[in-house]
């Protein structure tokens, strides 16, 4: 003999406070993962993103801190540059960062998305955000990190990737001029270099390269480089100074190959500052833009994967929950979703399989089926 009490009123309500407290203990871990997510970035190397929406959230180590007339420039800017001008104010960039002293500060930039940082600590890292200002749309962004005065890094500089940023003329507060380091990697079918800068629409500046002998030796922009042992090219530039009052300069670097047999590759479409012109794509550390570009977008396809298969895990538990807690179910194929569609599923496989390899098939209560598995009609 069995007897059965009713359940209280309350016990209902209870349950779902008690479920709906689950999925936030189950969603709360995954949410903080994807929100707090932050992709570190080295120096010298690019990023993009969207201001204030999708990538615009990351960190740079920095594993020497900068000494007297030295200074880490970050410096962010519309891409593709096509997309208004340079000169349009739409985003700004917002930093964190430990000062040698331990305090954590922030500091941000003006709308032209340049920030200098002198005093940042060694052994730590800059939490960087692109934080949007135009308000009628989205604002893709480039954004790039250099080391100012030291050849700490380099900017990578191909055919295919042209360096356009707006750059400080000198380090705030000093008279101190900026000088970037870049670099080229050449291939092994090419012998030699031409290497074009534009600062401040003057045309064709001056440069120096770091030759075999460690030696900075300075150029013209009709000079051919001849490539180091490692096929590199490392050079520099510095910015003429500017007392007109303008706080950076718009500067292009832009580099072509010469071939074994004397001729030059074919620069591509160069983005004059202001005007249009087709960007081109960013290299990582002398590697070719397509397997940068496929590395990139297998990790975002892994990640978006991983992503999807632990909100389907914890929607799985959470509706199972909700199905024998609120519904009352007890069937395991009723409490499970989608439990019916994947024994389905599997045997169909099962059945397909059999068929395929000529097998026949025997029911679980150990009677052959009807039709028979050869026949091409069942």
């Amino acid at each position: 003999m069995s007897c059965s009490f009713p359940r209280p009123d309350w016990a209902r309500p209870c349950r779902s406070v008690i479920c709906a407290l689950l999925l936030m203990l189950l969603f709360t871990p995954l949410c903080s993962i994807a929100v707090g997510f932050t992709t570190e970035v080295p120096l010298c190397r690019y990023k993009h993103g969207f201001a204030g929406e999708f990538g615009d959230h990351f960190s740079i180590p920095i594993e020497t801190a900068p000494a007297d007339g030295e200074s880490i420039i970050l410096v962010a800017r519309t891409f593709p540059a096509d997309l208004g001008t340079l000169l349009e104010r739409w985003l700004y960039i917002n930093a964190t960062y430990h000062l040698p002293e331990g305090a954590l500060v922030s500091r941000m930039s003006d709308n032209s998305g340049v920030l200098e940082l002198s005093n940042v600590a060694a052994g730590t890292d800059i939490e960087v955000r692109v934080i949007r200002v135009r308000p009628d749309g989205p604002v893709p962004f480039r954004f790039l990190s250099f080391f100012a005065n030291r050849a700490v890094c380099h900017v990578t500089v191909s055919p295919d990737d042209t360096f356009l940023a707006p750059v400080p003329h000198r380090l705030a507060g000093t008279l101190k001029t900026v000088t970037m380091y870049f670099m080229t990697v050449l291939p092994p079918d090419r012998s030699g270099a031409t290497i074009r800068i534009v600062s401040d629409g003057r045309m064709d500046r001056p440069y120096e390269v770091l030759n075999k002998e460690g030696v900075w030796q300075k150029h013209a922009a009709n000079d051919i480089i001849q490539p180091r042992a490692d096929r590199t090219i490392p050079f520099s530039f510095t910015p003429a100074s500017n007392d007109a009052g303008s706080t950076f300069c718009f500067t292009e670097v832009s580099v072509s190959y010469a071939s074994n047999q004397g001729g030059t590759s074919a620069l591509t479409t160069t983005v004059q500052p202001g005007r249009g012109g087709k960007p081109n794509a960013p290299t990582l550390g002398g590697l070719p833009t397509s397997t940068a570009a496929t590395s990139t977008t297998m990790d975002l396809m892994r990640r978006l994967l991983m992503i999807a298969l632990i909100c389907f895990g914890v929607w799985q538990v959470a509706w199972a929950v909700y199905n024998y807690h609120v519904l009352g179910k007890r069937d395991l194929m009723e409490i499970v979703p989608c439990a019916e569609t994947v024994v389905a599923g599997a045997r169909g496989v099962q059945l397909a399989a059999s068929r395929g390899l000529g097998v026949s098939h025997r029911r679980t209560d150990g009677y052959n089926p009807v039709q028979s598995m050869n026949d091409p009609y069942a």
